[in-house]
């Protein structure tokens, strides 16, 4: 997949609203990196560096098509889809087995479920992976239900003609609703839930600004923060322990990753984008399970193709610290958040790389913190 179209695509899925701060402030480096004639890139690259060993690449021998994701803490487990059917493959025995078949699967981030959704009707099923377990669930729509959590536990489903969200505990089949109706743009890949709480980003109706909101406990929708600009856009975020909040965004026609620190109600960008002769590209991001360290990727131009340069480096008292180049005009099927994984202890990190000219797996790229 082309990694210029894909970022676009994601930022096409941005939905966000409004709340008390401004989204604004500087990248923490003014150093400027040209890619080439075309491309500037503002980075906050740091005069230090993460130390970080790039171990023996996992070779996957077998053909596995880049259209999976890739969990396990060694590396492990790669699940796939080929032919309508979920398939699972295990690195160290190199065994392949159909896990489900159906017209839309969706596997949850920890591997342990699996959804089924028909195009032509209402009915989200629901596949345990650990025991067999199956749960068929009543939803609104085939093409707007998404797992919300690690774990698969709930799931969240949205009614585009009614504005209607709902939120569906897997196991208790448990239901509850928000009307958000308030919003002029809304997707419901950026509804997330953390530790009780839920929450969504979207346009405002009202004063048509993009934010974070918070789904409250008596149905309604509560705000966060908000872009300062209607031209603002905010796309995939992640609310961190610190309460805080990083997300990819558009802010004064300025594109990158970005920090909102709750105590003094400012946003840091820490990862700048940048634009060339083709538009605006963003860099995208995965953070370590224990939030100290995060991946990000910027595209670069080289022998006349777009590649991909991957960084690594660690989040300190809300700021960008210690930055290191791990891949340099590398050819990913995906961009780093899709492509990328971080092990549970948040030491190791691996990024699927295909082979030359191919649909299929090539390596996973190992890295370890030290």
């Amino acid at each position: 997949m082309n990694r210029k179209l894909k970022v676009l695509a994601l930022m096409a899925l941005a939905t966000t609203l409004t709340a008390g701060c401004s989204l604004q402030g500087n990248a923490q480096s003014g150093k400027n990196i040209v890619i080439e004639e075309d491309v500037q890139l503002e980075s906050a690259l740091s005069d230090s560096s993460l130390e970080v060993q790039r171990l023996n690449d996992i070779v996957i021998e077998d053909d596995i098509p880049n259209t999976g994701f890739y969990q396990g803490d060694g590396g492990e487990n790669i699940f796939y889809k080929e032919n309508g059917e979920l398939n699972h493959y295990k690195i160290s025995t190199k065994e392949k087995r159909k896990i489900v078949e159906g017209d839309n699967i969706i596997v949850s981030k920890n591997g342990e479920k699996a959804m089924t959704l028909s195009s032509k009707g209402k009915e989200a099923v629901v596949h345990n992976l650990i025991n067999g377990k199956i749960d068929k669930i009543d939803i609104e729509s085939p093409w707007d239900t998404f797992f919300i959590d690690e774990e698969g536990n709930e799931i969240a489903s949205f009614d585009i003609n009614e504005n209607k969200l709902q939120i569906i505990k897997v196991d208790s089949k448990e239901t509850r609703e928000w009307n958000i109706s308030e919003f002029d743009t809304y997707s419901l890949t950026s509804t997330i839930k953390v530790e009780d709480d839920y929450y969504i980003s979207a346009r405002s109706k009202a004063d048509g600004l993009y934010g974070v909101f918070k789904l409250s406990e008596n149905h309604a929708v509560e705000k966060v923060f908000s872009a300062q600009d209607k031209e603002d856009q905010i796309s995939t975020f992640h609310i961190l322990k610190n309460n805080n909040i990083i997300f990819e965004a558009m802010s004064k026609e300025q594109s990158g990753i970005y920090l909102f620190n709750q105590e003094n109600n400012e946003v840091q960008q820490l990862i700048a984008g940048g634009k060339d002769s083709e538009g605006i590209w963003i860099p995208t991001y995965i953070l370590s399970p224990d939030e100290s360290k995060i991946m990000f990727d910027t595209p670069v131009k080289f022998e006349g193709k777009y590649k991909t340069n991957v960084y690594m480096g660690e989040i300190i008292d809300g700021k960008l610290a210690n930055t290191v180049r791990i891949l340099e005009n590398a050819n990913l099927y995906a961009v780093i958040s899709i492509s990328g994984h971080w092990s549970e202890d948040s030491k190791t990190a691996y990024i699927v790389t295909p082979r030359e000219n191919s649909e299929y797996v090539g390596a996973l790229a190992v890295f370890q913190v030290k």
